[in-house]
């Protein structure tokens, strides 16, 4: 799966399952300049670890011992990468709270008919065997624990339900952390408000572009957007009839029920027109339109 992504890996001894990743520096942003300039290929340290562990080794660390505690094992990891930022990779936990759920059921319904039967009879083969069953955990317990690692010692926890799910997403993770100085440097411009992309679902065809953009506009709404695109079928015409017709252009323009084009009595009104006119007709780069 890394392969397929140009991701170079290779195992290494150590006694607790971490991963960690390094990185090939062959470029470093010039901020005077602007922009990024090559350099001589060396490879640094990345600031992030995981720790890959399953949902039975996390709750064993939790009701474990003072000094052998999942406490004692994250200052371990700590201890031994400092200044790095500690991600849990737990897999399987949903499963294992629903086996915990169960268990407490059958303990409890054990407890009902061991009540009710003649306490002198002696024990059965059977329930010798149902001793040797492991103990229910309090939820409780479980999630004070995680908040306190997430809160105490600032690690970050994501859970899986599979082995391929655990490998996808330390994929997504190496993706990820691979990212961050560009994000960063990004970030850092003055267009840091501009949004990524993804965020905006585009439209099918230029029609439904269209629509979806008028929404883009704070209150308009899809029965305000079909509405004046009945009217404006495109956004030249709409352009057109707003300088023409000034900032009320719009008002008595109808809502639509829905996108085939029946239509209500309500119309979109003066102060969506204002606002429509404002932000397509505004020239003054220093407005912000609210």
């Amino acid at each position: 799966m890394l392969r397929q992504h140009e991701v170079e890996y290779t195992n290494w001894d150590n006694e607790l399952p971490v991963v960690k990743w390094r990185r090939k520096v062959e470029a470093k942003y010039n901020e005077e300049a602007g922009h990024w300039e090559p350099t001589r290929l060396h490879i640094t340290e990345e600031k992030h670890i995981m720790c890959v562990i399953s949902a039975q080794v996390l709750v064993d660390l939790i009701t474990g011992a003072e000094g052998q505690d999942l406490d004692a094992h994250t200052l371990t990891l700590k201890a031994k990468f400092e200044s790095c930022e500690v991600i849990y990779l737990v897999e399987g936990f949903m499963a294992w709270m629903r086996k915990n759920k169960t268990l407490l059921n059958r303990q409890y319904t054990a407890a009902v008919r061991s009540h009710a039967a003649n306490h002198n009879e002696a024990p059965t083969t059977s329930q010798r065997k149902k001793k040797k069953e492991p103990e229910y955990v309090n939820e409780d317990l479980i999630e004070d624990a995680l908040l306190r690692l997430q809160i105490h010692h600032n690690t970050f926890i994501h859970h899986t339900n599979a082995m391929v799910e655990t490998a996808e997403w330390i994929l997504n993770f190496t993706q990820h952390i691979s990212s961050i100085p560009y994000k960063t440097q990004k970030a850092s411009l003055d267009t840091g408000f501009c949004m990524d992309t993804g965020q905006v679902k585009t439209g099918d065809d230029a029609a439904d572009t269209y629509v979806r953009m008028l929404q883009e506009v704070f209150r308009v709404t899809a029965p305000i957007a079909y509405g004046i695109v009945a009217e404006h079928p495109t956004l030249r015409e709409l352009v057109k009839a707003l300088k023409q017709q000034g900032p009320l252009a719009l008002e008595d323009c109808r809502k639509s029920t829905n996108k085939d084009g029946a239509f209500s009595d309500k119309r979109i009104g003066p102060a969506i027109s204002k606002k429509i006119y404002k932000v397509f007709m505004e020239s003054d780069p220093g407005v912000w339109i609210v």
